[in-house]
């Protein structure tokens, strides 16, 4: 650049000084990004992240093609099975495997002999969690649940013979030590004694007791269909009415004039908000002169009532 450049620079107002080095910037600044931009690089990290794209894409499918196959041998596997006959009761875990069902099915089986009970019939298997209608439609003309050994190992006695005899031959004892009825007290057996009643296992047993302790123990045998290991089956309750007496002398009452508001809560029969408001009307009211006072609480209805007033007591 000579002097007469600058001569002229300088012969400007600021403003236009400022303008022309802003221009000369500007300027400097494009011939850069013309001289250092390669559009190559740029379709290059395209191509790029058009191929990662691909390859995840590519992934995903065989992972989901590995999903459906699994799901599909999962699906098939009911048609796979190599059946037999055999007794749930006493099939062992490498036999239920050897006919096709999974291990996971296999442990079931037994679990359930061994925490509910043995299986009475061949419709007590639906009670597994894997079973359904269709796979025991295929299963079900296998099962042979076969008499106990504590049926057909009895001793024949004179005169209690029978000349009637079962599917597989046995002779039919008039008298039978499985059928005799037991007498229990249900608000004080501890869960060995009821697993000595026929039907009632150790599932079953600890399910009684725990709603037993819950409730402060029964007051009527309808209570048992309440039990909640029972809904499924409505035989058990017959079966432990059957063998079982109600002893009132032995529950546990609850003093509704000076419990806790948590002590009503804890009760199955009273819900929150139910027990909460009883509580609130002692405290506003005073203690109750009668159990019927309880339903002068608005929550109280005849149904609560008639549920909770065995359990309270005023003193």
């Amino acid at each position: 650049m000579n002097k007469g450049f600058f001569r002229t620079f300088f012969s400007f107002s600021k403003d236009q000084q400022r303008g022309i080095v802003a221009l000369s910037f500007l300027l400097m600044c494009g011939l850069l990004f013309l001289l250092f931009y390669k559009p190559s690089q740029g379709i290059e990290s395209n191509e790029e992240i058009k191929s990662q794209v691909q390859a995840f894409l590519a992934e995903q499918e065989i992972i989901d093609n590995n999903r459906k196959k699994k799901w599909n041998d999962e699906s098939s596997s009911k048609s796979k099975l190599t059946l037999r006959e055999f007794d749930p009761n006493t099939e062992p875990l490498d036999g239920f495997v050897s006919m096709g069902f999974s291990e996971k099915l296999a442990k079931n089986f037994i679990n359930y002999r061994e925490k509910v009970g043995p299986y009475r019939s061949k419709k007590d298997v639906l009670g597994l969690y894997a079973i359904d209608q269709e796979l025991y439609d295929q299963i079900a003309q296998f099962i042979q649940i076969k008499p106990s050994a504590k049926n057909t190992s009895e001793l024949v006695k004179k005169n209690t013979v029978s000349d009637k005899k079962n599917y597989n031959g046995y002779q039919i004892l008039e008298e039978k030590k499985a059928n005799t009825k037991l007498s229990i007290d249900i608000n004080r057996a501890d869960t060995t004694e009821l697993k000595s009643i026929k039907g009632i296992g150790s599932y079953y047993a600890k399910s009684i007791v725990k709603f037993r302790d819950a409730l402060g123990g029964f007051h009527s045998l309808d209570q048992f269909k309440e039990i909640y290991a029972f809904e499924k089956r409505p035989e058990a309750t017959e079966i432990l009415k059957e063998n079982t007496f109600i002893d009132i002398s032995q529950m546990t009452l609850i003093n509704v004039n000076t419990c806790t508001k948590e002590r009503l809560i804890s009760h199955p029969y009273l819900k929150a908000h139910v027990a909460k408001a009883l509580y609130n009307y002692r405290v506003q009211n005073g203690e109750f002169g009668s159990l019927e006072e309880l339903k002068k609480c608005h929550l109280v209805t005849d149904e609560i009532y008639l549920k909770i007033a065995p359990y309270l007591s005023l003193q």
